[in-house]
């Protein structure tokens, strides 16, 4: 039994915070959420990196797991890209090819999909 059933309500924010709701990508559409949950960083981190990972390439061992799909049978990562001159996090998963999908919410919402992306890491720590 989970210690903390509260935690399957709330979906993990990846995307942006914006007028104190969060947009994520949910089903392939971007969702609002009043409610979540957010891992902030302050400063410089010697815990966690970002590396670049270019198309085709696997993720590393040492990504950092974030949560896991709705069902819960596979992990999800965080990842970051620019859209649009905006840099925008997201959340990763691993199919065939890792993809990163974000919600872009100026001028109109859509989820855009990255091939070539940033995703967070921690040096020394196997997370999967």
């Amino acid at each position: 039994m989970d210690a903390y059933p509260e935690r399957k309500r709330l979906p993990n924010l990846h995307q942006r915070v914006d007028e104190g709701r969060g947009y994520f990508v949910s089903n392939g559409r971007v969702a609002v959420a009043k409610q979540y949950k957010m891992l902030v960083i302050k400063g410089n981190s010697t815990k966690f990196q970002w590396y670049y990972l270019r198309e085709g390439e696997y993720l590393p061992p040492d990504a950092f797991v974030s949560g896991r799909t709705y069902n819960g049978s596979k992990p999800v990562y965080i990842g970051k890209t620019t859209v649009d001159g905006e840099v925008l996090y997201g959340r990763v998963r691993q199919s065939s090819v890792p993809v990163l999908a974000v919600a872009v919410t100026r001028n109109r919402r859509r989820v855009d999909f990255a091939y070539s992306f940033y995703v967070l890491v921690q040096p020394g720590v196997v997370g999967f």
